[in-house]
């Protein structure tokens, strides 16, 4: 389920355009500097580790904003900082919209516009380092799982 859109409009106390989001000029706290994954010997432990949307913005939420969205620098442009957050709440957005998973949605408008037909998506490439799949032979359909430190496969 979706949070409370109510719960994090308090501490914003302004609203945010969906083009803020994506031209990070929302002002929102990047959650990934908060994240202990980035905490020294900490990544290998944690590097596979999935978070749902819901939780990142959560973590994004206890900060306070690095600017008001929209807020006009000194030079007149637009104040601007990288926030993953405004990507994982457009996901949502998107998700929320469409009725299914951004993934699918990007999918098929994107991926498979360009003719991509081997893009996985981040969830479907989580497997640490194993390739799942299915071959063909004969009658009959063989169900494969290896691991391969090969990147062969990107070439």
């Amino acid at each position: 389920m979706y949070p409370r859109w109510k719960q994090y409009q308090r501490p914003l106390r302004t609203m945010i355009a969906v083009r803020q989001l994506l031209q990070h000029t929302s002002g929102l706290y990047d959650y990934v500097d908060d994240l202990d994954i980035f905490a020294e010997g900490e990544f290998e432990k944690h590097r596979y580790y999935h978070h749902a949307p819901e939780q990142l913005v959560e973590i994004a939420m206890r900060h306070r904003p690095d600017f008001p969205a929209g807020d006009i620098s000194a030079d007149g442009n637009p104040k601007w900082k990288y926030s993953n957050t405004g990507y994982a709440l457009a996901g949502m957005i998107i998700t929320r919209v469409a009725a299914h998973p951004w993934e699918q949605e990007a999918k098929r408008r994107i991926v498979w516009s360009l003719g991509l037909a081997h893009t996985p998506s981040p969830r479907a490439a989580s497997t640490r380092g194993r390739t799942r799949g299915a071959s063909t032979s004969s009658r009959r359909t063989e169900h494969a799982e290896t691991s391969s430190t090969s990147t062969r496969w990107a070439t």
